[in-house]
């Protein structure tokens, strides 16, 4: 049973010290960026950190906002609340990172612009509560009873 317990111990300790690097290279960009500033809060002058964090960072919002530009180009109002959800996610992560900011990477200072993208957030949920509000309306004038709505929503 102790060998259990320890084995188990083990491996949540392995899984749990996954380095920021790995993260970046499988793609998980929002992991490494939260994995290497909580290094870099430990540690504010290790290199490698900083190469991740800045790596990461600016490709996970470019993969966010490529992201928002195609689904407001598509036009469909059920993709508002997506939209938000990925605001949400860029303010979030540039919180994150303004923690641990500014960073110094050899010879270049790094310091990110902040961007507000609260007037986004409010618009894009505004408008994912407005269609969902008007697809429930709809399917209430369509079905019979309230139940049946509730499966369907």
């Amino acid at each position: 049973m102790k060998k259990i317990v320890f084995f188990t111990a083990l491996a949540m300790l392995i899984v749990g010290c996954a380095s920021s690097l790995k993260q970046l290279q499988r793609g998980n960009y929002d992991e490494a960026v939260q994995t290497a500033v909580r290094k870099l809060r430990v540690d504010p002058t290790d290199q490698e950190q900083i190469q991740v964090l800045d790596k990461a960072y600016l490709l996970a919002n470019q993969q966010d906002h490529d992201r928002i530009k195609f689904l407001k180009e598509e036009g469909n109002p059920y993709n508002w609340d997506e939209i938000f959800e990925k605001y949400s996610n860029l303010k979030t992560r540039q919180t994150l990172v303004s923690t641990v900011l500014p960073l110094q990477l050899n010879d270049q200072i790094i310091d990110y612009e902040y961007i507000d993208y609260d007037s986004e957030i409010i618009q894009a949920k505004q408008k994912a509560a407005d269609y969902f509000w008007n697809n429930a309306n709809e399917l209430m004038k369509k079905e019979i009873g309230r139940a049946s709505c509730r499966e369907r929503v």
